[in-house]
């Protein structure tokens, strides 16, 4: 099975080591260049499973939530084409059963709320 596991730190509920603690797959762990996602989308192929903690992880950490939900959506758009599956690890919920709009109004909120 091909599993490749997403981390971007964000302190301090979801700090680097809690997520890759529960993360089973290839690691992609985020830094502050913002390079490593690139480097999962590509990597990504047809069937390739693609794992976060919780799906608002893929988005950036830093800016205003507008351009965190833009781009957010902009990679799981990328993903999709690509053909990959994206499993968010805290609720077993996966994109190719039909829960994606679910998983993304949960991101969204969660952006949403991430400052407060």
């Amino acid at each position: 099975m091909d599993i490749r596991s997403y981390a971007n730190p964000h302190p301090p509920r979801f700090s680097g080591a809690a997520q890759l603690a529960r993360l089973t797959g290839e690691i992609y762990t985020e830094d502050r260049r913002g390079k490593q996602i690139d480097a999962l989308i590509q990597s990504a192929r047809k069937g390739s499973i693609v794992e976060v903690l919780e799906l608002f992880l893929l988005a950036p950490v830093k800016g205003h939530t507008r351009t965190r939900r833009r781009i957010l959506t902009e990679r799981i758009e990328a993903l999709k084409a690509k053909g990959a599956i994206i499993r968010e690890v805290a609720t077993g919920d996966q994109s190719g059963g039909g829960k994606l709009p679910r998983m993304l109004l949960r991101a969204y909120e969660q952006i949403a709320t991430s400052g407060r």
